[in-house]
């Protein structure tokens, strides 16, 4: 059972070998062994003169080594993406995914005043924290009339995540949020966070000291900043700006 997929690894390995001077490299190799073999089993001149051409052939099989070695290590990280560096590896979308309540507002003109304050929260990011590119589900939904239905939303929002690099919630006051799902789909994710909340205790059991298990037992970064108002959050990413990550 744990054969088939090293048989697979060293198959993807040769098909790589298109070059004379990676062929001589694997023909080092078959040859190193076949001396190897020859040394103990003949003797005197001939046995002399296998030892000198193992020799001469060592750094050439030395040098095949390192190189299946090094295309094995390529592939394992093509086909198991999480072997690789998310930083170096992962082509993101946004910079930030912006969560913020939308259907938990009463009313349309809640809704709609609500959406402005996240626009100028979106601005802000943009402006002190150099993120150009802020995913925000409500950028363009005015009204409840413009709501996708929930299974759409879902698929969309958890695509969207995925694309992100980082999270940032804006969590005003307690309520009936699909917000708190996203978040943990971003700390599933490993997205490093950064929470701006009413009141900690105001946030379920599990998440009200996550700071504190931020980068731990695989978690990501998880910063929480208590703001009373949106007018709060604006002068904390003014005055923290790119350092808002790392409070974590």
């Amino acid at each position: 059972m744990t054969e088939q997929p090293q048989q697979r690894n060293i198959a993807e390995i040769l098909a790589q070998l298109q070059t004379s001077t990676q062929l001589l490299g694997l023909f080092s190799l078959l040859l190193e062994s076949i001396l190897v073999v020859c040394i103990w089993k003949l003797e005197g001149t001939t046995q002399l003169v296998a030892i000198i051409l193992g020799l001469m052939n060592f750094p050439i099989a030395i040098w095949g080594v390192i190189y299946l070695e090094r295309s094995r290590i390529r592939f394992d990280s093509v086909s198991n993406p999480s072997l690789s560096s998310p930083e170096t590896e992962i082509q993101y979308e946004y910079d930030v995914f912006l969560s913020a309540p939308m259907d938990s507002w009463d009313d349309d003109n809640d809704l709609r005043l609500n959406r402005e304050k996240i626009i100028k929260i979106k601005a802000a990011l943009r402006k002190f924290c150099g993120l150009e590119l802020t995913f925000y589900a409500g950028t363009d939904i005015e009204n409840r009339a413009k709501f996708q239905a929930p299974s759409v939303a879902l698929r969309q929002n958890f695509e969207k995540m995925g694309k992100s690099k980082k999270f940032i919630m804006i969590y005003p006051e307690p309520l009936a949020s699909s917000i708190l799902l996203e978040a943990g789909m971003a700390l599933a994710l490993r997205k490093d966070s950064v929470w701006f909340v009413h009141d900690r205790d105001q946030l379920p059991y599990l998440l009200r000291e996550a700071s504190n298990a931020s980068r731990q037992n695989g978690l990501p970064s998880i910063s929480i900043y208590q703001c009373p108002s949106i007018d709060d959050v604006l002068k904390t990413i003014e005055q923290d700006g790119k350092d808002i990550f790392k409070k974590g």
